[in-house]
């Protein structure tokens, strides 16, 4: 994420989302690269529990503000990094849809800026509530997604870059496996 995705550099500003509590260990790792690399890294902590008492307990004008200082780290930061911890998927049941919607829309505001302002990585933190989403075991949920990210990218992209030759110079393609046809 630091060396690769974002291509962090000595004096880029950092900003570092850690979706829940459980994203802190690999925020930490994420924090000390940074700081190793000469970047300037801040950290800054979400939740959806949070995020849910505000659509719940405030008005209009809080779901407005609520965003106002991540606003102000994304145009601080020419990096970002988004750790996501995976939590209750339904974490927003009860909620009035106008409520998150109007949440959303104003999330969805920073969202754009830290694509035109940032260079930026957004994982999915693996965890035991990612685990149970997805109908396996945590030791399962590690290795597969650590089998998925831990690759040596340039190597990949240099694949990625002859598959994509092969499938523009095409007229149809057809993907036959297993599970697929």
């Amino acid at each position: 994420m630091v060396n690769y995705s974002t291509n962090t550099v000595s004096g880029d500003r950092v900003l570092i989302t850690m979706m829940e509590v459980d994203t802190w260990p690999l925020a930490r790792a994420v924090h000390k690269t940074v700081v190793k690399s000469g970047a300037h890294p801040h950290i800054e902590f979400k939740s959806t529990l949070l995020q849910r008492d505000l659509m719940i307990s405030g008005d209009t004008e809080k779901l407005d503000i609520s965003h106002e200082l991540q606003e102000k780290g994304i145009r601080w930061a020419n990096i970002y990094i988004g750790l996501r911890g995976a939590s209750n998927p339904h974490e927003f049941h009860g909620i009035k849809p106008q409520r998150i919607t109007a949440f959303r829309k104003s999330l969805g505001k920073v969202s754009a800026l830290r694509t035109e302002l940032t260079r930026w990585v957004i994982v999915r933190v693996p965890n035991t509530s990612f685990a149970q989403q997805a109908g396996m075991s945590t030791d399962e949920m590690m290795d597969f997604f650590f089998n998925a990210t831990l690759l040596d990218w340039e190597k990949e992209c240099t694949r990625y870059k002859e598959i994509q030759k092969i499938l523009q110079s095409s007229e149809k393609v057809r993907i036959v496996s297993d599970n697929t046809d």
